[in-house]
């Protein structure tokens, strides 16, 4: 197989796997209530730091825009939203060359969230 083929299959890999935590991260923001924290705006940050360690413009701003974000600062209070921000907080490891989490990070996060169901 070629490396260009190779690469291309990784990289869809990985998108699969950043659509997976992400559509796990909306579930956990559905459900809504309970006392304010701050872990939502530590995990925001974290992400949009690393984000900005793109040097292409274009590459950071459509980093930025994948960052999961809540519209409503009373939801983003909410017990279940500042538990499941704080699994991201906790486990993201930035990756550079991508401004995202790393793998193994994400799969932390994804692991920690699945958890707060049980």
């Amino acid at each position: 197989m070629s490396p260009a083929i190779e690469t291309a299959g990784r990289e869809l890999a990985y998108t699969r796997h950043h659509t997976i935590v992400t559509v796990w991260l909306l579930l956990a923001l559905a459900a809504c209530g309970g006392r304010p924290a701050n872990h939502y705006q530590k995990a925001l940050s974290k992400q949009e730091q690393c984000c900005r360690q793109l040097t292409d413009e274009r590459a950071r701003a459509e980093c930025d825009a994948r960052i999961v974000r809540v519209d409503d600062p009373e939801v983003a209070k909410t017990r279940e939203n500042q538990a499941t921000f704080h699994c991201v907080e906790k486990h993201f490891v930035c990756e550079s060359t991508t401004g995202t989490a790393t793998r193994d990070s994400s799969q932390k996060a994804l692991d920690c969230v699945a958890d707060l169901g049980e």
